[in-house]
């Protein structure tokens, strides 16, 4: 039996949320406003997010290799997209605070998994706030207190080859 409703919960939050609350697009050469995206990263330090976690396109506190590691691209389909601020998640907590924060300051918000959508999906636009999840990588396997079966929980971020157990 595989149980992942209880792990999965705040993504399954995150895209009811990114599915019900739309936020407008403004289009590539129409950023957002620099208030909006320092209000988002100063939502998500607020949260207990180290600045680590929090890669933004062009911003002087973060190192153009990471953003660039971040943002690799094996599809050319589409060119290059740059997303405006990558969330490396590492925990449901991550994410739900991301939900908020992107909701709070207007931005939208988009989950990449394993970054492996032929047409970019995981990766938005020029104005989108990733929340990356390759770090929610773990699986797990025990047994159910009450019925004894086994039960895995299979975290946001796994990959194919890893969740062959």
């Amino acid at each position: 039996m595989v149980r992942t409703i209880g792990h999965l919960l705040p993504l399954l939050a995150f895209s009811a949320l990114t599915g019900a609350f739309k936020i407008p697009a403004l289009g590539v050469g129409h950023p957002y406003p620099m208030a909006a995206v320092d209000e988002l990263k100063t939502c998500l330090e607020n949260a207990r997010i180290p600045a680590q976690q929090i890669v933004i396109r062009d911003d002087p506190s973060t190192d153009p290799a990471e953003y660039e590691d971040l943002n690799w691209q094996w599809s050319k389909l589409k060119g290059e997209i740059r997303p405006l601020i990558y969330l490396v998640a590492e925990s449901a907590g991550d994410v739900s605070a991301a939900v908020r924060c992107s909701t709070q300051a207007g931005i939208r918000i988009v989950a990449r998994s394993g970054g492996h959508s032929y047409v970019k999906y995981g990766y938005g636009d020029e104005n989108s706030f990733i929340v990356d999840l390759q770090r929610m990588n773990s699986v797990s396997v025990r047994d159910d207190p009450e019925t004894g079966s086994p039960v895995a929980t299979v975290g946001a971020g796994v990959r194919d080859r890893k969740s062959v157990v």
